[in-house]
């Protein structure tokens, strides 16, 4: 379905005259889309690998009319098609209202194409290794997801014998592993960093931080969209046991324009029983996904919300144990970013 159809699709169903680029009906209440630009977005064998396409839909109506409702609308349906989400513009021009809707889309190539477009579902559960079994509890979801990168780290080492390398080795020692999220809920700073939540009040909350409180091992899950020629996968992955630190705080006063101040915290990761560190799994759909990353959380079916899981006591993971010792030697760092 190419970028026009989908915005057919999205707008048919308002039941107004539409058109690309120019209308030439007379009715008050229409809607035209073009192309705005096209730009490649990611490339491979030093060729363009994916496009992605910046349309514009726009929507014509009678001044003294309330756009509000159906602005909002358009704009659903837009997102719902596959577009990123509309940023809108509203002009009044002579007896009429003018509503810009302008949205970004990945085209589909001909040539096969894999690549990470979305990110969403951070989950995270506290890890009990004592009973020898690991297992998983107080899983929430953690803000959404807003940057993954993870960055293994490598012990190596060299054996050299009659003037030529004879030897070589090199083994996983760590994750570097840095989350970005819209926020921290209040479950994270306790299950993730050990310090005290308390009700304060009828709507009060109070964290307090002592220098003496502990980062707990954690599980962190989160899927991300993989479209392979086209066609979209779910992959869901599971850290098994990492541990975060919380991060440098910023804060602004407001000025002219709006400035986002977001979360960002990082940690390490290590392996568990049989050096198990990270799992992937790969899904049709989003459901799968998300209810493999529960499962794995400890998160009962009938806790998780729209708006993200709440505590589970289900367990989840393979054996426990924390990873070996390091090898001497040179040290070499690989990472991916989501």
């Amino acid at each position: 379905m190419t970028e026009f159809e989908k915005i057919i699709t999205a707008i048919e169903p308002f039941g107004l005259p539409y058109a690309p680029d120019i209308y030439e009906g007379s009715e008050e209440r229409f809607f035209v889309y073009n192309y705005a630009d096209e730009r490649a977005v990611f490339y491979a064998d030093n060729a363009p690998a994916a496009v992605r396409a910046s349309v514009q839909v726009h929507l014509y109506i009678p001044a003294e009319e309330n756009f509000i409702v159906l602005k909002n609308r358009v704009r659903r349906a837009l997102y719902q098609q596959g577009f990123t989400y509309p940023e809108v513009t509203v002009l009044r021009e002579v007896k009429k209202r003018h509503i810009i809707f302008e949205c970004d889309i990945e085209e589909e190539m001909e040539e096969k194409v894999m690549a990470y477009v979305g990110l969403a579902k951070p989950t995270v559960a506290k890890l009990d290794e004592s009973s020898g079994t690991p297992k998983y509890t107080d899983g929430f979801t953690c803000g959404k997801a807003m940057a993954l990168d993870i960055s293994p780290q490598y012990a190596e080492g060299s054996l050299f014998a009659d003037n030529k390398k004879s030897e070589y080795d090199k083994e996983f020692k760590y994750a570097d592993v840095t989350l970005g999220t819209d926020t921290l809920p209040i479950q994270a700073h306790t299950v993730m960093f050990g310090h005290t939540v308390a009700k304060e009040g009828e709507s009060g909350t109070s964290i307090k931080n002592r220098t003496t409180d502990s980062s707990n091992y954690v599980g962190l899950g989160i899927y991300m969209d993989e479209k392979v020629d086209g066609l979209k996968k779910y992959v869901a992955m599971w850290i098994y046991k990492v541990k975060f630190a919380e991060g440098q705080e910023s804060f602004k006063t407001k000025g002219d324009n709006i400035e986002y101040q977001t979360p960002s915290i990082a940690g390490q990761a290590i392996g568990i029983d049989d050096n198990l560190w990270k799992e992937t799994m790969i899904y049709d759909t989003e459901k799968e996904a998300r209810d493999w990353i529960d499962e794995m959380a400890g998160i009962k079916k009938d806790q998780t919300q729209e708006s993200g899981g709440e505590s589970g006591n289900e367990s989840g993971g393979p054996g426990g144990g924390t990873n070996g010792g390091e090898e001497q030697g040179e040290e070499e760092t690989g990472g991916e970013t989501i």
